[in-house]
C-alpha cells in the first residue's frame, strides 16, 4: 500500500467539499451518527455516497483499502479522549480544541481516501443507482450489517434531490 504524506495530500478536494455538503442534508447527521454507533465510519459512508453520486462502483478490494487507511487514522482514539473530557466542566476549552482538531483529522482521512480514489484501478464506472451496492460492499468489508439496511441514509439522499 502506498504511504501518503500530509504535505502531498490535497486537503481541500472535491470529496471533502461534497462530504461537508452531504453531512448537512436533512436527516443525514442523525443517520450517519446512528451508523457510526453500529461500527461504521462516517467518512467511509460519505465516501461511498460520493462515489455512488459520481457513477463509481466499488469492490471489496477498494473497500479494504479504505478500511486500512481508516485504521491508520487517529480519529477513533482521538474521539474517545474528546468524549471523555466532554464530561468535565473544567475542560470545556480543551474539549472545543479537541473538536476542532478532530475535524482536521477527518479532513486528512478524507484526503487519504480521495488520493486512493484517484490512484485506484478497483473502481468501475457504472450507470444506475449505485448507493445500495456501494454501501453493502462497504458493510460486508467491515463485516457489519446495519440495523435499518441504510434506509435512513438513503432517505436523506432522496430528500435533497
Amino acid at each position: 500500500m502506498t504511504t501518503h504524506h500530509t504535505d502531498s495530500l490535497a486537503l481541500d478536494n472535491p470529496l471533502w467539499r461534497d462530504a461537508l455538503h452531504l453531512y448537512e442534508r436533512k436527516g443525514m447527521k442523525k443517520a450517519l451518527l446512528d451508523l457510526q454507533a453500529q461500527g461504521f465510519s462516517i467518512n467511509g459512508l460519505l465516501t461511498m455516497l460520493w462515489l455512488s453520486e459520481h457513477g463509481l462502483l466499488v469492490n471489496a478490494t477498494f473497500c479494504q483499502k479504505l478500511i486500512a487507511l481508516s485504521k491508520q487514522s487517529l480519529i477513533a482514539q482521538f474521539r474517545t479522549v474528546r468524549i471523555a473530557i466532554k464530561m468535565d466542566q473544567h475542560f470545556q476549552d480543551l474539549y472545543q480544541a479537541f473538536l476542532s482538531l478532530e475535524l482536521k483529522l477527518e479532513q486528512r482521512e478524507i484526503a487519504l481516501y480521495y488520493s486512493a480514489i484517484k490512484d485506484s484501478h478497483d473502481l468501475i464506472k457504472a450507470k444506475g443507482s449505485l448507493i445500495v451496492l456501494n454501501l453493502e460492499c462497504y458493510a460486508k468489508a467491515l463485516n457489519l450489517k446495519p440495523k435499518d439496511s441504510f434506509s435512513a441514509l438513503r432517505a436523506s439522499i432522496s430528500s435533497d434531490t
